[in-house]
């Protein structure tokens, strides 16, 4: 499961058309239009 806040930002980020940046790339994978970019 996806937390709420993290529902939240990946929507903020699809909305505005900009990629997210996450160190937890299988955790946003499922969300339809996202862009993920990782981080370590």
């Amino acid at each position: 499961m996806i937390g709420d806040f993290d529902v939240l930002i990946a929507a903020t980020a699809v909305a505005g058309g900009i990629p997210l940046v996450s160190d937890k790339l299988r955790h946003f994978e499922r969300i339809e239009g996202l862009t993920v970019e990782g981080y370590r």
